[in-house]
């Protein structure tokens, strides 16, 4: 092992033993009644002390005397638990708190103390439940990808799909995690829609710049997706059917004594589009022809004292027919384990997980087959002590990376690589509250053992609280990446998007000259401001993000010996002003974010291809809590994105047989020469509407039925998707589209 990662394993696992229980412990899982789920970022306060639960609904007071407690937990939307604890000397007094639902309190949950989280917190981190995902219209059945969507510093580069660019990064700079097991292309149909029914999802977490030493591997941004648990009733579940898809949940309790309990989930979706696409208009079958299947399962078990260990599979294909003969399909597969120790007489709390996935795409375009593999395994292993107030965690990482790409260059060059690469990190991070302040500093060494580098990444964030309605934070921090990805730079819609590690041997910038280190890295920093009083929420956002050195395919390679791989430089930066008001049955939520992104190509400063300069996303939710009724109406505008016209065409000769190759008759492609300089274009600017009426009946024997009529582009705005250069025509994004959404839950 090399000797700096000696030292940083004896700083880490030292640092911790400072922290050993002396007195006693209080520490417990707050759960929903009716599911038994965590319930994330509640309020829990004894006597004078506040923290909130974790991201499973955890707590923990340490260092505490034998004396007698008062525990309140708070939760918006739940019914306020209180009980008094006599600890002893020494003791460690756990419980499973459950908690049940209160339709009538609604109300703003006040905090008393300047120590409390904000879950949805400044600089681009969101925390997402279900029931948010399901507020807004949506291409059917309410889904995540079409959630982030409305999200400030995040773009699509189609409402058919495309990719998603999280505050100025590019897509494969995203670490995408479901229940641990890290997911590339975790989306169906071109982005269209998530490979997890949001029904099946318990929350989700989007870091969108300077997150956590926790997370690496990637330079933007983080989303971290955790699934439902199973429940605690024998079997419940829900069905839902629209145009274009179809889904199942199911889950249930296999098994309960006590606060013992082991469940289960399934859930699974198909798509229904091409059984019904023979039966409608040709406009809408050209616009929305794919084809996708996934299915989740994962099982629980939770011990008596809170310990928990589960289990998750996924698998997803995906087959999406484009013009001219051309077709993109690709399959993903994914096994992990997660495990939560609360080991007894400790403080402690342990947790870990263990990961693979397996994901391949194949590309048929013209006549020219392309194809890429990725697959990875990773393993983690945290200790965490204390709460909210004075807390430390760290920890350490493995992960194993298999990678295989095969296609041609409009040079009809071809590339064949197969690649295998090994990571390993440690980490460690503070969190420190008082007063009005809260500090987390963090380091996480990330060694890169393929390329022989050893990456040092201090993080940190700065939170000021002064009134329980202003909150001010201020965070950074340093990033690696070795996961490069090779696609057409030309293009903001891009369907071919390989997954590969970066090279080993010597890599050279746009001038020649050699680079000291084969790895990608960035610097983020960020700050934000947030006013809340009485349902009113303002926030201003400004991030800024420094990638020093990105590594890209060289699509300008000639011949053989040219390098594979040139790096580049980025800089992207914007700021945001948003507003979110609560009254009543209604909810009001609007945002405007200016952004820049910038990327050098062969020296010389350019637009990134998904520079959206100016985006305005509004979402209107009324919902009367009595009625069984809803409505909402979102809207989303945007500036076009660069675009670098067309100056010619050639023919790209295939000498497949050498000098008695039949040029005249043999099967040549068509190569495109681009104006010079590029990226001096925009296309045109995007504008939709959606609306969405709903309506839910319950019935006393416990079942649910919702019905829901929603039309996408209300208004049959004509939005540029992109520019068929070889058959020289535009191909726009969907037309007017009602959907009727059907769901039954028992």
């Amino acid at each position: 092992m090399h000797p700096g990662l000696k030292i940083c394993f004896g700083i880490l696992f030292l640092a911790g033993t400072f922290a050993s229980a002396q007195n006693g412990i209080i520490r417990g899982h707050i759960i929903d009644r009716e599911s038994g789920e965590g319930l994330a970022f509640a309020l829990v306060q004894l006597n004078r002390q506040a923290t909130t639960t974790d991201d499973e609904g955890y707590f923990i007071f340490t260092h505490l005397k034998d004396t007698l407690y008062e525990l309140t937990v708070q939760y918006l939307g739940y019914q306020t638990h209180a009980q008094s604890i006599d600890l002893s000397a020494g003791e460690v007094w756990y419980q499973k708190i459950r908690l049940s639902s209160d339709a009538i309190n609604l109300g703003t949950v006040e905090v008393t103390g300047s120590n409390q989280q904000i879950p949805v917190s400044s600089l681009g981190n969101y925390w997402i439940t279900p029931d948010r995902i399901q507020q807004m219209p949506s291409l059917g059945q309410g889904d995540l990808a079409q959630f982030l969507t409305q999200l400030p510093g995040v773009i699509t580069t189609g409402d058919q799909g495309g990719q998603l660019y999280i505050q100025g990064g590019d897509p494969h700079q995203n670490l995408l995690l479901i229940d641990g097991i890290p997911v590339v292309n975790a989306f169906h149909s071109l982005s269209a829609f998530s490979v997890v029914p949001a029904d099946a999802i318990q929350q989700v977490t989007l870091y969108g710049s300077a997150y956590p030493a926790n997370f690496g591997g990637r330079l933007s941004s983080v989303l971290d997706l955790r699934l439902r648990e199973g429940a605690s009733k024998p079997l419940e579940g829900m069905v839902g059917v629209d145009p274009l898809s179809a889904q199942v949940r199911l889950q249930g309790r296999i098994y309960a004594r006590g606060d013992q309990q082991w469940t289960w989930l399934l859930a699974g979706r198909e798509a229904l589009w091409p059984y019904l696409k023979n039966q409608i208009p040709a406009s809408y079958r050209d616009a929305l022809d794919f084809k996708f299947r996934d299915l989740t399962m994962k099982t629980t078990w939770q011990g008596e004292n809170g310990s928990k260990l589960s289990f998750t599979s996924l698998q997803i294909r995906d087959e999406v027919p484009l013009a001219s003969n051309s077709s993109v399909s690709w399959q993903n597969q994914g096994y992990g384990m997660q495990f939560r120790v609360l080991p007894l007489q400790s403080d402690y709390l342990i947790g870990g997980s263990v990961g693979y996935s397996d994901y391949r795409l194949d590309f048929y375009e013209e006549g020219v087959p392309r194809s890429t593999g990725y697959k990875q395994a990773n393993a983690q292993l945290w200790f965490a002590n204390g709460h909210a107030e004075n807390r430390l965690e760290y920890g350490i990482s493995l992960n194993a990376i298999r990678s295989d790409l095969t296609f041609k260059n409009y040079r009809n060059i071809t590339f064949n690589r197969s690649d295998n690469a090994s990571e390993l990190a440690v980490y460690g991070l503070y969190e420190r509250s008082w007063q009005h302040w809260r500090i987390e500093p963090g380091l996480r060494i990330h060694y890169h053992a393929s390329v022989s580098y050893i990456s040092l990444e201090p993080r940190f964030l700065l939170q000021w609280k002064p009134t329980s309605q202003w909150q001010w934070t201020l965070a950074g921090g340093r990033y690696s990446q070795n996961l490069v990805t090779a696609r057409s730079n030309q293009d903001v819609v891009h369907f071919f998007q390989a997954y590969i590690t970066g090279p080993e041997g010597l890599l050279y910038n746009n001038t020649g000259e050699a680079v000291p280190y084969n790895v990608q890295t960035a610097w983020h920093s960020g700050t934000g401001l947030q006013w809340q009083r009485h349902g009113l929420t303002l926030k201003t956002e400004l991030y800024f993000k420094w990638f020093d050195q990105l590594i890209e395919i060289n699509r300008d390679k000639r011949k053989v010996a040219d390098p594979d791989f040139v790096t580049e430089q980025g800089v992207s930066y914007g700021i945001s002003f948003g507003a979110e008001w609560m009254y009543r049955n209604w909810n009001v939520n609007g945002h405007y974010t200016y952004a820049k992104a910038d990327r050098t190509i062969a020296g010389d400063w350019l637009p990134a291809i998904f520079d959206r300069r100016h985006q305005f996303n509004i979402l209107v939710r009324w919902s009367p809590s009595d009625k069984g009724w809803n409505a909402s109406v979102r809207g989303q505008t945007g500036s076009g994105f660069p675009f670098t016209r067309t100056a010619g065409f050639y023919p790209v000769l295939n000498w497949d047989s050498g000098l008695f190759t039949n040029v005249a008759d043999g099967d040549n492609n068509t190569g495109v020469v681009y104006e010079t300089p590029l990226f001096q274009g925009r296309l045109p600017d995007y504008l939709r509407w959606d609306v969405q009426v709903g309506k839910r009946w319950e019935y006393a024997w416990g079942g649910e039925l919702e019905v829901a009529l929603s039309c996408i582009n209300v208004f049959n705005r004509k939005n540029i998707f992109y520019f068929d250069r070889i058959h020289y025509q535009r191909v726009d994004q969907l037309p007017v589209l009602p959907l009727l959404v059907v769901q039954f839950h028992w």
